[in-house]
C-alpha cells in the first residue's frame, strides 16, 4: 500500500498515505495496518475527502491540502488574533498545572502578550520563551520528586538531564494545544482517512491528515470524535509500512 521509504518526508508520506487510503475503496471500510504497530479501519471517502479523490488528484491535494497549509503557516496573524491566542495558550498552560506558585508564573506572562503581527511559528517560540521561569519551577519539582524516588542517587548530570526532558515534555505538549487550537481557528482542511479503533462508548478517535499549522506540511492526526481536539502522531506512523490485511 505504502513502502518505507526514507527519503520521504513527513509530508511527503502524508501525502502518499492520503492517496493510497483514499484508493481502496469508494463504498467499504478497509482492514490496514501499519505494520508491527496497529491495525484500523480505512474510511472511503467523503465529503472534501471524496472531492480531492476525484479527477486530478495530485493537483487537487496542491490545491486543497498543500497550498492552505503553507499559508496557514506562512500568513502573519494579526496582533489582536495574536494576542487572543496568546492568551488561550497561557490558559490552558495554567489550567495544567496544580501548583499555585507555578500558576502564579504563568499568569505573570500574561504582561508580555504579542505586540505585533506573528506566524503561528513566531507565536509558538514567543509564548515559549514567555514560559522560561513557569517551565524551570515544573522541572525542578518534577526532578526532584524523581530523584527522591531513584535507589541509588542520580549524578548532577543526571538530574540536569531529567530537568530538560522535563521542559522538553511540557513544551511539546503545549505546542501540541496550539497546534490543535490553530487548526480550529484558522480553519485548516481535515481529511479523514481512518477509523483508529481506539476509544470506548464516550469517545473515539479517528486518523486525520492536514496541515501543521506550525510548518504548513501535511502530517497525521488523531481526532477525538467527541472534542474535536487534535494530536498529531508520531513519525513512525508515518514512517511505517502500510498494507491491506484482507
Amino acid at each position: 500500500l505504502v513502502a518505507p521509504d526514507d527519503s520521504d518526508t513527513p509530508g511527503d508520506r502524508a501525502v502518499k498515505v492520503l492517496k493510497s487510503l483514499g484508493g481502496l475503496s469508494d463504498e467499504r471500510m478497509t482492514m490496514v495496518g501499519t505494520r508491527g504497530m496497529h491495525s484500523f479501519n480505512a474510511l472511503p471517502p467523503e465529503g472534501d475527502y471524496k472531492t480531492l479523490m476525484t479527477g486530478d488528484v495530485d493537483a487537487n491535494i496542491t490545491s486543497m491540502l498543500v497550498e492552505p497549509g503553507r499559508k496557514m503557516a506562512t500568513e502573519k496573524l494579526t496582533k489582536e488574533r495574536a494576542v487572543y491566542l496568546y492568551d488561550k495558550q497561557m490558559e490552558a498552560a495554567a489550567s495544567s498545572i496544580g501548583s499555585d506558585s507555578e500558576k502564579d508564573l504563568i499568569r505573570a506572562a500574561f504582561g508580555d502578550r504579542p505586540t505585533t503581527e506573528m506566524t503561528p511559528a513566531e507565536l509558538n517560540t514567543h509564548i515559549s520563551s514567555k514560559l522560561d521561569a513557569a517551565k524551570t519551577a515544573i522541572a525542578n519539582r518534577k526532578a526532584t520528586k524523581w530523584q527522591a524516588n531513584q535507589t541509588t542517587p542520580p549524578t548532577p548530570e543526571e538530574l540536569q538531564k531529567k530537568k530538560d526532558a522535563v521542559k522538553a515534555d511540557y513544551d511539546s505538549y503545549l505546542t501540541g494545544k496550539l497546534q490543535d487550537t490553530l487548526i480550529r481557528e484558522l480553519g485548516a482542511p481535515e481529511f479523514v482517512v481512518a477509523d483508529s479503533n481506539w476509544g470506548d462508548a464516550k469517545d473515539h478517535n479517528l486518523f486525520v491528515i492536514a496541515p501543521d499549522p506550525l510548518t504548513g506540511e501535511p502530517r497525521m492526526w488523531q481526532k477525538s470524535i467527541l472534542t474535536g481536539s487534535m494530536n498529531m502522531m508520531d513519525d513512525d506512523w508515518l514512517k511505517a509500512e502500510w498494507q491491506v490485511e484482507e
